[in-house]
């Protein structure tokens, strides 16, 4: 009795036994900001946070690495940044502030991110796979073929030689006498042919004056309402012209020019969308603006400007040269994207976004 409830248990224990779960690795990463006299608490907290994230980014991206040394296999940075925006995932945030002596709000701001270890192995795996050389194909090995044996001569029978036939004496041909020619035809004398007598020549018909054309009165096409300028503007040129403008004013001064990022320019074409229906630095789902960017180009140092009801790049540029710390002019930055939406029953019309990234 005892041996059949002892089975019953280990047998019941067996039963509810949790299922494996996935390993966890878990990040945690600080920032902290002070904000500044022209600076509401939602910003400074969103560089608070863009800071924590960071930290806890590279922690993760080291851990990464390492995983993958274990595996040989050897990542470049931009392979690190694709895996850990695909894998990487913020568990918690949380957020303090402090009010010092001097009146000065700071914020610190602590995020938790946690990797999925089995989907990194995948990742790996799924790298070591691609990175293995393909074997090309042997060649096929020509082996000697066997040779073929003579085949034995028939032996030779010999030839019975033919009995000569009697020779029988030709008969002469009789003598046939030739037919007398008969004599050629005589040939008559043809008649004279008479030459045709030439026709006289009429002489040509008067020709006619030709009248010249009645004149027709130019047709007058209706007055039309004048079209705006703007109204066929190509968004595409003005967001490459308002760039071009901005990389000659940073030769003005020396600077390097900043490359197009296919990356940044998508997420400002989506931001001037936005501000049509809110104009803030915040999106409509009130996340901060960089939100519109992949997790690799949160971690690095951007900066947005956002403008609206300038209808030419002229005026944008003209509004950044009035600024004393203009971006555009920085040496931080080396990537921009521009983004520009035209839509003719908004308030503003005209809407412009430049990301600058470094």
């Amino acid at each position: 009795m005892k041996r059949l409830f002892m089975a019953t248990l280990i047998a019941g224990s067996l039963f509810f036994m949790p299922a494996a779960e996935a390993a966890i690795e878990i990040y945690i990463g600080e920032g902290s900001a002070t904000m500044s006299e022209a600076e509401t608490q939602d910003a400074a907290i969103d560089r608070a946070k863009l800071k924590a994230l960071r930290n806890a980014q590279e922690q993760a991206g080291v851990y990464i690495k390492n995983q993958s040394r274990m595996r040989d296999l050897e990542l470049v940075e931009d392979e690190v940044e694709m895996i850990s925006g695909g894998i990487v995932k913020i568990s918690k945030t949380d957020i303090r502030k402090s009010l010092s002596d001097g009146g000065v709000i700071q914020v610190f701001v602590t995020v938790t991110v946690q990797i999925d270890t089995d989907q990194l192995q995948r990742e790996i795996e799924r790298l070591l796979n691609k990175r293995k050389p393909k074997e090309e194909p042997k060649p096929p090995v020509d082996r000697p073929k066997p040779l073929d044996k003579p085949k034995p001569k028939p032996e030779e029978k010999p030839v019975a030689q033919p009995k000569p036939e009697p020779v029988t004496q030709p008969k002469p041909d009789p003598v046939i006498k030739p037919k007398p020619e008969p004599a050629p035809p005589v040939e008559k004398p043809k008649p004279p042919v008479e030459e045709p007598k030439p026709k006289p020549i009429e002489p040509p018909a008067p020709i006619k004056p030709i009248e010249p054309p009645t004149p027709v009165e130019p047709v007058t096409p209706p007055p039309t309402e004048s079209t705006p300028s703007f109204w066929n503007t190509d968004e595409k040129d003005l967001s490459a012209e308002l760039m071009e403008m901005i990389n000659a004013e940073r030769a003005k001064v020396g600077k390097k020019a900043l490359k197009r990022n296919s990356v940044l320019a998508k997420g400002a074409k989506v931001r001037a969308e936005e501000l049509i229906e809110k104009w803030s630095d915040k999106r409509p789902n009130g996340t901060g603006w960089w939100t519109v960017l992949p997790l690799s180009f949160q971690q690095k140092s951007s900066w947005e400007y956002i403008h609206s009801g300038y209808d030419t790049p002229q005026k944008v540029i003209n509004w950044y040269l009035e600024q004393s710390n203009s971006k555009i002019l920085s040496s931080d930055y080396t990537t921009i994207g521009v983004g520009y939406i035209y839509k003719e029953d908004s308030s503003e019309k005209h809407y412009w976004v430049v990301i600058l990234s470094t």
